[in-house]
């Protein structure tokens, strides 16, 4: 071969090596992505970083100044944990709203300590400690696999009361359903909020992560056997985001899953790979990202990756796909704008079972902020919905 003839040989073999190193680097870097994505759905998260700046308290005005975010501008009744030590600061409706600040109600309460300036975090939380709530409650225990899980009891005076047992979501705690208690109680219920394993509260697992209901549901099961050994009345299953998805693995999976006669989800996830899509999608990742999470997620030889000890098939965990396992009356609130747990799939799981879900959609609620963002429509709703669910129904 001439020098000629081998140079050009050498011009086409040169660029197919660099697009197979090229293709290399691409797809490991699409399985670093995919095992970051994989891991951290599955990992309890810390404490979250500043998300709003407090730029000014008037308590003698009752306002509060802070910086203007998505989450700052939305009407409605929200919180700042704000302060050292960190409290929970009550902040009302939007009073003014500038090019980079937003002036809102400050409800009357102890703001002792408090400075006007600082990083804090916004949420949804209005209430975090049980006696702003309810002028009667309990601290109970629950035994459950790793030894003994809290729980906050309101209870009602009458004795064959029906029960609301409540189901916080991912990365939060059982003050979380603080804000459905005086509802629940005005239609008549006593109300147990559960801790389950990993959120902070109750025993952690051997692994420490989450198994994004298919672990979890084992707690929620141990506390309704605990709520059947004191009472004979009708139990009310109530989850809010990733608690729908333990409430649902729990009627599905749990000994004590038939003493449940309704459901009651706020922003449920009903199917995990479409929250993991919509993410990848939020992050601009490409598809394959979250396919391979996906997979890693259930395969037992990425233990190593995932930290899991028992594989999480997402597969089991789409509720559309089980609609017709489903027995029991069940009410969904989910907002269309939903930020976190899109609503598409509550949307198909309605369609799926028109005989049994009911599905009130909100509208700029977000995430779990619908009682924040409509309180009167959202108190309403759900005091209707339990008041007809205190009596069997034709599917019991």
């Amino acid at each position: 071969m001439n020098s000629s003839r081998r140079a050009g040989a050498r011009a086409l073999i040169l660029p197919a090596a660099a697009v197979a190193a090229t293709t290399a680097i691409v797809a490991a870097g699409i399985a670093t992505v995919s095992a970051i994505l994989a891991r951290e759905v599955v990992t309890p998260p810390g404490p979250d970083a500043p998300d709003t700046q407090v730029l000014g308290i008037n308590e003698i005005e009752g306002t509060i100044v802070l910086s203007r975010t998505d989450f700052t501008v939305l009407p409605g009744q929200y919180g700042i944990w704000y302060g050292r030590p960190e409290r929970l600061v009550r902040i009302g409706e939007v009073v003014a709203v500038g090019e980079h600040t937003v002036t809102r109600e400050l409800p009357a309460q102890n703001l002792r300590g408090l400075v006007g300036h600082g990083g804090g975090r916004f949420t949804a939380w209005v209430d975090a400690d049980p006696t702003t709530v309810a002028e009667h409650w309990e601290n109970v225990h629950i035994p459950v696999d790793n030894g003994v899980a809290p729980a906050w009891l309101f209870p009602v005076e009458d004795e064959n009361a029906p029960w609301l047992v409540v189901v916080h979501g991912r990365g939060t705690r059982r003050g979380e359903g603080l804000r459905a208690v005086p509802t629940a109680q005005a239609a008549g219920y006593n109300v147990l909020l559960l801790s389950y394993r990993n959120d902070g509260d109750a025993p952690a697992s051997a692994d420490g992560r989450y198994g994004l209901g298919l672990t979890e549901w084992h707690d929620v099961d141990a506390a309704l056997g605990w709520v059947r050994a004191r009472s004979a009345a009708r139990i009310v299953l109530m989850g809010w985001s990733m608690g729908g998805a333990i409430s649902l693995q729990t009627i599905l999976n749990g000994e004590h899953g038939s003493e449940v006669s309704a459901l009651l989800l706020d922003s449920p996830v009903i199917d995990w790979a479409e929250v993991l899509a919509f993410q990848a999608r939020e992050r601009r990742l490409p598809r394959p990202v979250r396919d391979i999470a996906v997979h890693l997620l259930g395969a037992g030889w990425a233990s190593g990756i995932t930290g899991l000890g028992e594989p999480v098939r997402l597969d089991r965990m789409n509720l559309v796909a089980r609609a017709d396992e489903l027995r029991i009356p069940t009410l969904i609130l989910h907002s269309v704008d939903d930020d976190v747990v899109p609503a598409e799939a509550s949307q198909a799981l309605a369609i799926e079972r028109p005989d049994i879900v009911t599905l009130e959609e909100f509208a700029v609620a977000r995430h779990t902020k619908l009682w924040n963002f409509d309180r009167e429509r959202w108190e309403r709703l759900v005091h209707e919905w339990l008041d007809a669910q205190r009596e069997p129904s034709t599917q019991d």
